[in-house]
């Protein structure tokens, strides 16, 4: 099927994910008491509270004469995007994305966004080093993958305990950035959430993806904006994007809540032309992802007529979706 990466009313092979609009205006006070709610009764259950927004967004700060002619803002505030800033490093063409400190929980908990360079997903590296120490008691998911680990394991090949290292609580507050995947930060900066600096200097949005086009990152500016394009269109229809390195694919597509919630529900890859993936590598690709009990789908944007000097206009550009799956003659 086809439809308009820019169209709000696009119609893809994929559902929309069930998530609120990009940026809704308004919250909800029910959201508020449902949240408490749900934490105090089951934590788990909680978490659809806790990961409930596709955006960092933080309640507006409007002037106080307007509390007195709408005091209804009160309960239900007002939401605005967030700015959260980061800053992008660069070594000859390797090019990292750090965001500050303080938003790293905003990242996280509103879409998803980036990775602690020492932890699965959300850093977790200082709670878990608090942990060690006895001054916290909270279980991280590192902790249940090192305990089923510890399952598979007959005891014969595991690793000798490692010596102690001594860390200051200073410096562990600060061994762990949260990087920012290239994609994530070209997306947040497009709708305004991101602003990142380089070497003291605020960058603009076209700068920004000049930055990451030159990197080692993409070998053509096509392959970018290919990618930009399908994350961008997947992002827009309400779903939690991920890299997809470790089946082979471009993204993984989470549902509502991203991986704090549940496991990923598609595996995906993006072309630009039709026919560019080799048929070995498809039959490699759907076998490994069929293997994980995840559909693949396979995205080829049109980029005819698009300059690939700057960023494209998405609007204009038209994407295909094709659900691949191993046919198997013996399965009914």
């Amino acid at each position: 099927m086809k439809h308009r990466v820019g169209n709000k009313q696009a119609a893809g092979i994929l559902p929309m994910s069930r998530q609120p609009a990009i940026l809704p205006r308004v919250g909800r006070l029910v959201d508020y008491i449902g949240a408490l709610l749900a934490l105090a009764s089951r934590p788990l259950r909680g978490l659809q509270w806790i990961y409930k927004l596709p955006l960092p967004r933080i309640a507006a700060k409007l002037a106080s004469m307007w509390y007195l002619v709408a005091p209804a803002n009160l309960l239900w505030p007002t939401l605005a995007p967030a700015k959260i800033k980061a800053t992008l490093y660069k070594e000859s063409r390797d090019v990292w994305i750090w965001a500050d400190k303080e938003h790293e929980a905003l990242l996280w908990q509103n879409g998803s966004f980036g990775k602690g360079v020492l932890s699965r997903a959300d850093a977790t590296w200082l709670g878990r080093y608090k942990q060690a120490l006895g001054a916290a008691k909270q279980l991280f998911i590192e902790d249940l993958t090192a305990k089923r680990r510890e399952r598979r394991q007959d005891g014969s090949g595991r690793l000798g305990s490692m010596g102690s290292v001594d860390v200051c609580a200073g410096e562990a507050g600060r061994m762990e950035p949260v990087q920012l995947w290239p994609l994530d930060a070209l997306f947040l900066s497009e709708l305004g959430c991101l602003e990142c600096a380089a070497g003291g200097q605020l960058l603009s949005h076209a700068e920004l993806w000049q930055a990451v086009a030159e990197s080692s990152l993409y070998s053509t500016a096509e392959e970018l904006a290919t990618k930009y394009a399908a994350y961008f269109s997947f992002r827009a229809r309400g779903w939690t994007v991920k890299p997809g390195i470790k089946f082979g694919a471009d993204f993984l597509l989470y549902g509502r809540g991203g991986p704090a919630r549940s496991h990923s529900r598609y595996a995906a890859i993006a072309s630009a032309r039709h026919g560019a993936e080799p048929w070995q590598h498809m039959f490699a690709l759907s076998r490994v992802c069929a293997q994980a009990r995840k559909p693949l789908v396979v995205c080829y944007v049109d980029l005819a007529g698009t300059d690939l000097r700057r960023p494209p206009d998405l609007a204009q550009l038209r994407m295909q979706e094709f659900l691949v799956e191993r046919f198997n003659p013996n399965r009914k």
